[in-house]
């Protein structure tokens, strides 16, 4: 249900009670994997922001923070930063949880 979720385009910062009650109903799903993509990779591409579910995705399973997304091959962060519809605030906040992914790309 998470990735499902995920993947509609309910953005709001009211679908956020939603991604957290998902989340608390089965926190594994987090770290699972739905056609090669993960739910934050999910969360990304369908341009979520932080508040409306984006931090609750992450701070649930942040080691996916450094998983290359199967259909971009980008980190989350790089993947945020390539797509028009992620605003810089997330874009922001997914590099503050894990800084050390730019030491990774030099």
């Amino acid at each position: 249900p998470l990735h499902f979720f995920l993947l509609g385009h309910d953005v709001t910062k009211e679908s956020q009670s939603v991604v957290q009650s998902l989340i608390s109903a089965y926190p594994p799903a987090v770290n699972h994997r739905y056609n090669g993509r993960l739910p934050l990779h999910l969360a990304i591409e369908s341009g979520r922001k932080w508040e409306c579910g984006m931090e609750d995705v992450v701070y649930a399973g942040p080691n996916n923070l450094d998983c290359v997304d199967s259909h971009s091959g980008l980190v989350p962060f790089l993947h945020a930063a390539s797509l028009p519809c992620t605003d810089l605030s997330t874009i922001y906040s997914i590099l503050r949880e894990n800084p050390a992914v730019l030491s990774a790309l030099q």
